[in-house]
């Protein structure tokens, strides 16, 4: 007994002991690591899945299915008695056949509901992820950006306290340097905040756990795009396959299915008794009794319950147009927020990465020549950083922007 005790202690703390090094492993998450993980660990994902029981057994619930009764009874006071009679039986309610079938063909559709929805929350999962994680690298580069920011106004101040110390800058010059650089300085301080916030929003989508959420996880600092073959039209007339959209043709069907119930219960429910009579000779005698419930008021308790459930189809009716014109909408401006990222990223690597290189150089050169002030030049520092954060955050949008058109279509856009 002992032994035994001793080897499931081990096993225990070699489970416990692997658990913790898988956990321990994660030095890099990468893009497809995050989707894994979210897919497997995120609890709202996994909450949804664990309600699929409820789901399948909830008709079972809802049909109302009584008990058989068990019964006796007895007239008159003994055997003597001119009328005696005693009997022990069993009874059963037996509601409508026709309103249980269309409670277990509302389950079953809403069970296919909870298989699509969870498919489309896989989906939004993903998306989630893939924002996350592109908003967290944009936080990268940008502090990236401003240290860069910050070295070159600290050099320029370098430069300018050495010209100053010479006599050839004045007191001006060396102040603006210096309010620029404080500047930088705190644009990167502002920039590492949410820098850490968009760490810690990756980890609640995954659904790392706290103890593993540690400051020395690296993330791939690339992505990928696959933009052929994308048309925005192709995309908007496969709508009707979206998982969004078939969510609520499927609620249709269900509330159709619940409006024939509310019919059925027009069909009459019926109960019915067997028993084992004794009139005063023994249990020799059976019996058997049925009843008919009559629905003498109907108006009050039938019909107003079929009006309502007429009135919820045709609500969830407007629900399906509802939710196609809200989907469509999010494309077009998915779309339009594209083409608009696509046209500036492309321009800054074309041209005006181009033209602002070459316009500080020049700057820079006049400067030295005394030809320019300090205050030409620091706005040709500022305008090439700006130009890169203007490019940075339309590249992020550009990113963004295909990962909700990712959505609607069954190809990967960004990887």
């Amino acid at each position: 007994m002992v032994k035994k005790l001793f080897i499931i202690l081990i096993v225990i703390l070699l489970s416990c002991y692997s658990a913790r090094s898988a956990s321990d492993t994660l030095q890099v998450l990468s893009l497809q690591s995050a989707i894994e993980l979210s897919l497997r660990e995120n609890p709202s994902l996994n909450r949804l899945r664990a309600s699929r029981d409820e789901v399948q057994n909830m008709w079972k619930k809802e049909a109302n299915m009584s008990n058989p009764e068990v019964f006796y009874y007895q007239n008159g006071i003994g055997d003597n008695d001119l009328y005696f009679e005693q009997a022990v039986g069993v009874s059963q309610q037996i509601g409508s056949p026709f309103k249980v079938l269309r409670l277990k063909q509302v389950r079953n559709i809403e069970l296919e509901i909870l298989e699509t929805q969870i498919h489309l929350r896989e989906i939004e999962l993903v998306a989630m992820v893939k924002k996350a994680y592109v908003d967290l690298l944009y936080r990268v580069y940008k502090n990236k950006l401003l240290e860069n920011r910050i070295k070159v106004f600290s050099d320029l101040k370098s430069a300018i306290q050495l010209k100053y110390e010479n006599g050839t800058a004045d007191y001006l010059d060396q102040l603006s340097a210096s309010v620029a650089l404080e500047e930088a300085k705190n644009k990167l301080r502002f920039s590492n905040s949410e820098y850490h916030k968009a760490r810690y929003n990756l980890f609640e989508i995954v659904g790392i756990d706290p103890e593993d959420q540690r400051y020395s996880i690296s993330f791939a600092d690339s992505l990928e795009t696959y933009e052929r073959y994308f048309d925005q039209e192709r995309v908007i007339d496969s709508l009707d396959y979206y998982p969004g959209v078939q969510v609520e043709k499927l609620k249709y069907n269900a509330e159709q299915q619940r409006y024939r119930s509310a019919k059925a219960d027009w069909f009459p429910n019926l109960s019915m008794s067997y028993l084992r009579q004794d009139f005063s000779t023994g249990y020799q005698f059976n019996g058997f009794e049925i009843g008919v419930e009559i629905p003498l008021w109907a108006s009050y308790t039938i019909s107003p319950d079929v009006k309502i459930q007429a009135s919820k189809m045709e609500q969830q009716n407007w629900s399906v147009d509802e939710t196609i014109l809200k989907y469509k909408k999010e494309i077009e401006h998915a779309w339009h927020a594209y083409e608009m990222a696509r046209e500036v990223v492309v321009n800054y690597q074309d041209t005006l990465s181009l033209q602002t290189s070459e316009l500080l150089e020049l700057s820079r050169e006049a400067y030295m020549l005394g030809q320019i002030d300090l205050i030409n030049l620091l706005k040709a520092e500022s305008m090439d950083l700006d130009n890169q954060e203007v490019y940075l955050s339309a590249l992020k949008d550009y990113y963004l922007s295909l990962v909700e058109l990712e959505k609607y279509t069954k190809q990967k856009l960004v990887y």
